[in-house]
């Protein structure tokens, strides 16, 4: 992999999210600054919430993001002003619609909310485990979420429920392709695949992984393993591997799969390009 740029923000970041349709990343730290750049590094908006944030989310298009703050969920513009702050029960998780036109957040309780840009309530599940991971497809109604252990499922937009697998142990993270292809992060089961239907599929990892980031594609993924070991791979293979300075606290993967980003916790975020200028992968 080859360092593109490097972007210094406020230290204490503890999460990376893309907007993989516009190529922005979303950035934040515990203190509740957001920051939102451009595929370049180039910050394009930034805002700091009263209170520490819990869980953020953000379209896939760039045109809308939210966080769950407190007992409070905001949801706000792309220039990080809020549109709308409503009463929330305090969450574990929060996703966003490929266009934002959903939100989706689940609490300690099992209680899983879907409501629309409005803020009004389209949907609702609970589950036998609370929801610590949430996402939306993009081409599809689907959303996805993932307790800590032993639970990973589907719903629709009025939270009913489509597959569910339960022999899922220790995940630290979900990443969803844009056909609602999912790819679970697990530290004792490696990097687990699932087709849209729910179907476990070939391509894993074995061994330990923290996170994982997947293109718009599903075909490849961004994995963090062991300590700084970051690897880029398909279904086959290892592509591209990474050795940063620090542990990442955040990682994101573009739409196709040719550029990482990682952020840390000393308030860097790093975008690297594993493609040459012919299409190769560079080792």
């Amino acid at each position: 992999m080859r360092l593109l740029w490097t972007r210094t923000l406020s230290p204490g970041l503890v999460g990376l999210l893309p907007a993989r349709e516009r190529g922005w990343l979303l950035a934040w730290d515990a203190a509740g600054a957001l920051t939102v750049l451009d595929a370049g590094g180039v910050e394009v908006a930034g805002a700091r919430l009263a209170r520490p944030l819990t869980a953020v989310a953000c379209a896939e298009d760039g045109s809308a993001l939210a966080a769950l703050a407190g007992e409070r969920l905001l949801f706000l513009g792309p220039d990080l002003a809020v549109r709308w702050d409503r009463p929330s029960p305090p969450g574990t998780a929060l996703a966003m619609e490929a266009f934002g036109q959903y939100l989706a957040a689940a609490d300690p309780a099992g209680a899983l909310r879907i409501v629309d840009r409005r803020g009004h309530v389209v949907g609702s599940a609970t589950t036998p485990r609370p929801l610590r991971f949430l996402a939306f497809a993009a081409e599809r109604p689907l959303l996805l979420g993932a307790a800590d252990f032993g639970l990973v499922a589907c719903f629709d937009l009025r939270g009913r429920w489509g597959w569910r697998d339960g022999l899922v142990a220790r995940v630290g993270s979900l990443a969803v392709g844009g056909d609602g292809r999912a790819a679970l992060a697990c530290y004792s089961d490696g990097l687990v695949r699932y087709s849209a239907d729910g179907v476990k599929q070939p391509g894993g990892a074995a061994g330990f992984v923290r996170k994982a980031g997947l293109s718009f594609g599903g075909e490849r993924v961004l994995t963090l393993g062991q300590g700084k070991d970051v690897r880029l791979r398909d279904r086959k293979d290892v592509l591209a591997e990474w050795q940063p300075d620090a542990e990442p606290v955040g990682l994101a993967l573009d739409a196709l799969g040719r550029r990482a980003a990682l952020a840390f916790a000393d308030g860097r975020v790093q975008c690297l390009d594993a493609i040459t200028p012919a299409g190769e992968v560079r080792p």
